[in-house]
């Protein structure tokens, strides 16, 4: 689900096109996970750090069925941790850009589960590093308060 469409038409066929693939996964029995992006064509800065908007479209997208959130993380700790309370559905955080150095990536996966996130769901930030098994147990060890 993208928000920041230049034409509202295409913002509303998106909407459509989320709705309906919704509703054909429930008739299947299928759980889905909704990623609620801030980025588009047409987003500012403001706007794709704004936890206002990020409420916004966790909304729309309970409402359209989503199960689960796949969110950015954003806000202070405690904004977050409010619109994670907020959330009727579990919200996961997704990874985002890869950083130079893991270790904000393993601090960005620990603060998500500080702050009531259910769970990560992290694609190039494990698959982009050297060392993938060092990499998922950092993390695991980070959301799950565990060592390996």
């Amino acid at each position: 689900m993208v928000f920041g469409q230049r034409e509202l038409d295409l913002y509303a066929y998106n909407l459509e096109i989320v709705a309906a693939s919704i509703q054909e996964a429930h008739r299947l029995g299928m759980p889905v996970m909704l990623e609620t992006v801030l980025w588009g064509i047409t987003s500012t800065e403001e706007e794709m750090a704004s936890v206002e908007v990020l409420r916004h479209m966790m909304r729309i997208a309970v409402e359209l069925g989503a199960d689960i959130l796949k969110t950015p993380l954003l806000g202070t700790d405690d904004e977050f941790a409010q619109v994670v309370r907020w959330s009727p559905v579990p919200v996961t955080v997704l990874g985002g850009q890869v950083p130079p150095e893991f270790d904000s990536v393993v601090e960005g996966a620990r603060r998500s589960a500080s702050l009531g996130a259910r769970g990560i769901v992290f694609g190039r930030n494990v698959w982009q590093r050297p060392d993938l098994q060092a990499a998922v147990h950092a993390l695991q060890a980070a959301v799950h308060g565990c060592e390996h």
